[in-house]
């Protein structure tokens, strides 16, 4: 039925009951809009957030061959800087033990030792840089594994808004759905009730349009009856005037 048949029905505030459906179904479309960006918002939030995700594993994951390749190197590392620390020290106390050759030979051995020496300490050099560049790639995976534990609590936090923003919108709607089934049942009965109304109103006019044509039959009638006694009347009086007269007029012959 058209909406223009119900617009004075009313509800119990005095506002048409129909208006009041169009303008919560209005609010309910703009709602579950807003809700429907939200979702999308977070839906993006989340899918960039996986994005980072899997790029930090595909590094974490070169990073792992390298973190177990450092892990051997720097073992290996740690036993030549030690071994070449004993020896250098070794080194350093026959230098030291030299004075008692004869000088000639001391030239030459120490000769020897500084530059065994050197090689060493070129060595110990090498191994400690290496040391440095393994603290940077622990370094570096930390930091990867630091940023991977933020990303996943924020994923974990935007699924979870996610979950709560279609439960919410799943709620909305089927109470909505529960409203709008319930008002529509009120319109129904209220437009049942007008036209039960309009027929009570009609009947009413047209019982008082048939007796306001019995009273105007019975008015007419009356009327017509008092003219005829009224007629009736004056003719008795004249006929009563006319024996008056003859009478009269017998008793003077």
């Amino acid at each position: 039925e058209g909406r223009g048949e119900g617009s004075d029905e009313e509800d119990d505030s005095g506002i048409p009951a129909e208006d009041v459906l169009y303008a919560e179904m209005a609010a309910h479309a703009i709602q579950q809009d807003t809700m429907k960006r939200e979702l999308a918002l977070l839906q993006r939030q989340l899918e960039a957030k996986e994005k980072k995700m899997t790029d930090l594993l595909k590094t974490t994951g070169t990073l792992q061959p390298l973190k177990q390749h450092y892990d051997k190197a720097l073992a290996e590392l740690e036993s030549e800087r030690d071994r070449l620390v004993s020896e250098r020290k070794v080194l350093i106390d026959k230098l030291n033990a030299l004075a008692a050759s004869n000088e000639e030979e001391r030239k030459r051995l120490e000769l020897h030792y500084r530059e065994r020496i050197a090689n060493f300490d070129e060595k110990l050099k090498e191994v400690r840089r290496r040391e440095r560049e393994f603290v940077s790639l622990q370094k570096l995976k930390q930091r990867s594994e630091d940023a991977m534990k933020h990303l996943l609590n924020d994923i974990t936090r935007l699924k979870q808004q996610k979950i709560q923003m279609m439960r919410t919108m799943d709620a909305s709607q089927r109470q909505f759905a529960t409203w709008r089934a319930e008002r529509e049942r009120e319109v129904i009965q209220l437009r049942r009730q007008n036209r039960k109304d309009r027929a009570q109103i009609l009947h009413l006019e047209t019982l008082q349009l048939k007796q306001n044509a019995v009273l105007q039959r019975k008015i007419v009638d009356a009327t017509a009856a008092r003219k005829k006694l009224k007629e009736l009347q004056e003719l008795i009086s004249r006929r009563e005037r006319e024996r008056g007269v003859a009478a009269a007029a017998g008793g003077r012959m």
